[in-house]
This record gives structure tokens, C-alpha cells and sequence, in this order.
């Protein structure tokens, strides 16, 4: 593929992570001074899908692939799982990001170890369709802690991801 098609695709990314914690931290963080049970699950979908899309866009830049076409197959095969996205960047390449593993835990969720910190996400799949299992989310009062690691996480690697997309 041609360096600026996988620019621009890394570009709007970046662009898409960015906006998406932004929107976090201004419309729920600054707002919400203690985990609030009618938005939390909201907060848990997107943050596992802009860490997803992060993730991916690791991918895309770090790795190479022939086509806008292959690349599409690749990204769709890996699905919402974080794991396997994880397993096929590989551990040298997340370690140069300060991501030092991506576990998924029996409790549907994956376990995140970062040179800022460590946080849990959500299963995407899981969080989406939990109405159809009879478990009950409480919170546990240290979630906004952990949002905000996570997001502080994402905003880091966004930011060495920024230079080669906006070069």
C-alpha cells in the first residue's frame, strides 16, 4: 500500500481516538465527579472502542500489507478482540508504545498494562449485549481512576502516532 493512503487512514485514527476521549473527558469526567450508573455504561462502550481503534492503529502504521482491501480483511478478522489484535502487532512493537500486555480476563473484560498504568476495558461484544445475561454491573466507585489512566494512556499514544499521520 502507498504511503499516503496508509497516512491518511492512520490520520483519521488518530483523529477519531482523539475526539472520542475529548468528548469523554469534557462531556462525562468534567461533568461527573463520581461514577454515574445512568451514563456508565456508555462510558465503557466507547472507551473500549476508541482502545480497539487504538490498538488498530498501531497496526496500521507498524505493520504492512498490500492493499486498502487486505487491510480491511485484516482488521475485520481481528474483530473486537483486543487480544488477538494485541498478539498479531506483537509485544516488541506494543512495548516501543509502553503497552506491555493485553489479557482478556474471565470477568469479559481485558486486562491493560501501560507504562502510565494499568486498567481494565471492557469487552466491546460482551458490553454491548450484557442484557442478555442476568449479571448486574456495580460500580465500584474507582472507575473514573481508571478512566482517567486509560485515557491518559490513549492521549500518549496518540501523540507519537500524530507525527507519522500528520507528516
Amino acid at each position: 500500500m502507498r504511503g499516503r493512503t496508509k497516512q491518511m487512514i492512520l490520520r483519521r485514527l488518530v483523529t477519531r481516538i482523539q475526539t472520542g476521549t475529548m468528548f469523554i473527558e469534557l462531556n462525562y469526567l468534567n461533568i461527573h465527579p463520581t461514577p454515574d450508573a445512568a451514563w456508565i455504561r456508555n462510558i465503557y462502550i466507547l472507551l473500549s472502542f476508541y482502545t480497539e481503534l487504538l490498538l488498530k492503529a498501531i497496526y496500521v502504521y507498524e505493520k504492512n500489507y498490500s492493499s486498502r482491501k487486505e487491510l480491511n480483511q485484516i482488521l475485520t478478522n481481528q474483530r473486537h478482540n483486543l487480544e488477538k489484535i494485541a498478539t498479531e502487532i506483537g509485544i516488541e512493537i506494543l512495548e516501543k508504545y509502553g503497552i506491555f500486555e493485553v489479557k482478556k480476563m474471565r470477568t469479559h473484560e481485558y486486562r491493560i498494562k501501560t507504562d502510565v498504568g494499568n486498567f481494565y476495558v471492557k469487552d466491546f461484544v460482551d458490553i454491548r449485549y450484557d442484557f442478555l445475561t442476568v449479571r448486574v454491573r456495580k460500580l465500584k466507585g474507582n472507575e473514573h481512576k481508571m478512566f482517567h489512566i486509560q485515557i491518559t494512556a490513549i492521549n500518549r499514544i496518540t501523540s507519537f502516532l500524530n507525527g507519522p499521520a500528520w507528516a
